[in-house]
């Protein structure tokens, strides 16, 4: 939860009395978030999507952040958290490329080191599936006359 909360300090957040707060609109009413809105901060929004559980909507906030000349200090915490919405939706191997560069980055050794400790994950669990397998086939082997 540290890392949301990192994350929404470069949100602009109003605070409770200067917000006029309006009734939502019904959920058929919601339309596909634009390339580069303005109107919405992707980041508050990732962050509340990833927290109800919805990856591919989190990830789509994401996405929407031009990451294009941000310093590695602020791109790093966003990269981790499209690297964990695709863990989420199981994208294995694109997970596995952005926790790379967040690993590699300098500045945030936290980040860094959660980022290389799901690189370790990930690793463990293929060895684990690559052994597993291994051993269905040989069960197998042995079941067949």
């Amino acid at each position: 939860m540290e890392l949301l909360e990192r994350l929404g300090q470069r949100g602009a957040h109003v605070g409770a009395d200067q917000c006029r707060c309006q009734p939502l609109p019904s959920r058929n009413s919601f339309r596909p978030l634009q390339k580069k809105s303005s109107v919405i901060d992707p980041i508050s929004l990732g962050q509340v999507l990833f927290a109800k559980g919805d990856f591919e909507g989190a990830l789509e906030a994401y996405r929407q952040i031009d990451l294009t000349g941000m310093p590695a200090s602020e791109r790093a915490p966003i990269q981790y958290m499209i690297a964990t919405c695709l863990r989420r939706l199981g994208q294995l191997a694109e997970a596995e490329k952005l926790y790379r560069q967040v690993a590699d980055t300098k500045g945030d050794e936290v980040l860094a080191n959660l980022a290389q400790w799901q690189l370790d994950s990930l690793r463990w669990r293929r060895e684990m599936q690559q052994k597993l397998d291994a051993m269905h086939k040989r069960m197998q082997s042995l079941e067949t006359p």
